[in-house]
């Protein structure tokens, strides 16, 4: 066996490994590098224009259309989270209650994160 071509062989891959490791290292560097003057080139554009009218306040929510147990505060933010989501005009709340639980006593959220957590790659 020649031990010359093995130890050839054996030391230029490890160079190369460790070469392409460094210039990917270089470019994911670069990319974040891009990422972050893109993100603050438009916070900066954003920092100039004027600020949005305030939208209207959201009407005061009947009590009947609530469960009991559910505070006036969890009814507004869950108005607000839908106000964000659908752009804060034409939508109307009809209810508020708890979701209910399933067979083995957990809530819909327990589920969905125990299976998400135990689901496999």
């Amino acid at each position: 066996m020649d031990f010359t071509l093995a130890w050839t062989v054996i030391l230029s891959g490890i160079s190369i490994v460790f070469l392409v490791l460094i210039i990917l290292t270089l470019i994911v560097m670069a990319f974040g590098k891009i990422m972050d003057s893109a993100v603050n080139a438009k916070k900066n554009n954003k920092s100039g224009d004027p600020v949005k009218a305030a939208s209207p306040a959201p009407k005061a929510v009947p009590a009947q259309i609530v469960e009991d147990g559910i505070s006036d505060e969890v009814v507004a933010v869950i108005s607000a989270s839908i106000a964000a989501v659908l752009g804060g005009s034409g939508f109307a709340i009809h209810s508020v209650r708890r979701a209910k639980e399933t067979a083995r006593g957990r809530s819909v959220w327990s589920l969905a994160g125990m299976q998400q957590n135990t689901s496999p790659f």
